[in-house]
């Protein structure tokens, strides 16, 4: 059975490893945008780059809020309080 701080390794690592990519992302999103050209396909890429990072932002709340309910989960399981 998994232990307390076994789980919050894991979680920690899953989270560490998805902050990363998205900043690699970021990254990318920044080479993208300065070697675009001014005038509308600019003010596009902008918004879909907008639109890039609210979905990062909506993917690491998910996965912050599940990592938060499993750890209850298992602090309840193990009769642990917080």
């Amino acid at each position: 059975m998994e232990s307390l701080e076994q789980l919050r390794r894991r979680q920690n690592d899953a989270l560490l490893r998805t902050l990363e990519a998205e900043a690699s992302r970021e990254l990318e999103r920044d080479v993208r945008l300065h070697s675009s050209a001014s005038g509308p396909d600019h003010k596009r890429l902008v918004k879909l780059l907008e639109l890039e990072r609210e979905a990062a932002r909506r993917d690491i709340r998910a996965l912050t809020e599940e990592h938060e309910l499993e750890l209850a989960d298992k602090m309840a399981e193990l009769g642990v309080d917080r």
